[in-house]
């Protein structure tokens, strides 16, 4: 496996430099991600990946939490990823596609994904397929079968509420009707459109996670994003920086 620490600190040099040397304004109609993290439990594992979201029309952010800008414009978009990773006892990539689209003048969103992921262990292929309503302003519910897991009754809800000036609160939700009834909570308070704080639970009945977030945008097209996970049995730190244009 190549050197995953220098090809880290590379790709979110590149984009830092870019950022800082070109600046674009808002709307934007494309981004890319840079990310790298570790994950610390019985296998320790780095990874490194990036990934490239283009909307089919331009996201208006004006007056929006920036973060929350494509969500709340009912952006349709596709978008790739590729991640490498390296753990103690398997090395590997994974790696999709895949698309949202939110049908002009009705209430219903729908979602698709393919995921790959090819390792000394083997590979595996899934698909993913979402339907879903927004059946208020800033509010959105979902439905997801995953092909390789099947369907279990499930619901996912997010909602941005905008409040006085540039502050605002997303709130996101899910249950599954498993044989655990798994589920998960989370939220982020922006401080202003530019920046925001939040954490996240999650519950899969054999194991409750805790997640703590933040993101800056230093202007509209340039941002970075950190998070920290601690479960029963690991502990994660991701980083990421992005670029809009």
């Amino acid at each position: 496996m190549p050197n995953l620490g220098k090809r880290s600190r590379g790709y979110i040099a590149a984009l830092t430099l870019v950022a800082t040397g070109v600046c674009w304004a808002d709307p934007y109609i494309g981004e890319v991600e840079a990310h790298a993290g570790r994950v610390d439990a019985n296998s320790n594992t780095n990874y490194i990946g990036g990934s490239a979201t283009l909307y089919l029309q331009a996201v208006d952010t004006t007056g929006l939490p920036l973060a929350e800008a494509a969500f709340l414009n009912r952006a349709t978009d596709i978008y790739a990823y590729l991640t490498f990773f390296d753990s103690d006892y398997d090395d590997g990539q994974n790696m999709g596609v895949g698309g949202e689209v939110y049908f002009p003048h009705t209430m219903f969103y729908a979602a698709a994904s393919f995921n790959r992921t090819d390792a000394d262990s083997g590979k595996n292929d899934s698909w993913t397929i979402t339907g879903g309503i927004t059946p208020a302003e800033n509010l959105r519910l979902t439905t997801s079968y995953t092909e390789d897991a099947g369907y279990d009754p499930n619901i996912d809800a997010k909602y941005v509420l905008l409040l006085p000036g540039e502050q605002s609160l997303n709130l996101e939700a899910g249950f599954y009707d498993d044989d655990v009834n798994s589920y998960n909570a989370g939220f982020d308070f922006y401080l202003n459109n530019s920046t925001s704080a939040g954490a996240a639970l999650s519950d899969s009945g054999s194991q409750t996670s805790y997640t703590f977030r933040g993101r800056h945008f230093f202007n509209p097209s340039f941002y970075v994003d950190a998070q920290y996970t601690t479960a029963d049995s690991s502990d994660e730190v991701t980083v990421k920086a992005g670029l809009r244009f």
